[in-house]
C-alpha cells in the first residue's frame, strides 16, 4: 500500500468518529463542534494531514450549518475566527473560543472549558 493510501485511511478513521452529518443544519452544527472539540480540547490528530482534515471539517460543517439556517451564523463566524486566531497565536483566541463554546452548547454539544 502506498503512503498516501495510509494517510487517507488514517484521516478517514479519525473523521469517522466526528459524528454523522445529516441533512439537518443542527447535524452540521454538532459535527462542526465535535471536530472543533477534537482540535482544541481533545486532540486526536497525530499527523499534519489529520490535523488539517479536522480543521477543514470543523470549518466546512460550521459554514454548512450557517448556509442552511441563519440560526447558525454565529457558529460559522465564531469557529472561523477562533481557529484563525489560534493559528496566529493571538490573545483574542480565548474570547472567540468562549463564543464557540456557547454556540456548541446551543447545538447540543458541550465541548467544555478550554484547559490551559
Amino acid at each position: 500500500m502506498r503512503p498516501l493510501a495510509y494517510v487517507v485511511l488514517a484521516a478517514t478513521g479519525l473523521l469517522a468518529g466526528c459524528g454523522t452529518t445529516g441533512a439537518a443544519p443542527s447535524d452540521h452544527a454538532r459535527s462542526a463542534c465535535e471536530a472543533y472539540d477534537r482540535v482544541t480540547r481533545h486532540p486526536v490528530a497525530t499527523t499534519s494531514d489529520q490535523w488539517t482534515a479536522l480543521l477543514d471539517l470543523a470549518r466546512s460543517n460550521a459554514r454548512a450549518a450557517a448556509a442552511f439556517d441563519a440560526r447558525w451564523d454565529d457558529l460559522g463566524h465564531d469557529v472561523e475566527a477562533s481557529l484563525d486566531l489560534r493559528a496566529a497565536q493571538d490573545d483574542g483566541f480565548l474570547d472567540a473560543d468562549r463564543r464557540v463554546e456557547t454556540d456548541c452548547a446551543d447545538a447540543g454539544h458541550d465541548i467544555g472549558d478550554l484547559e490551559p
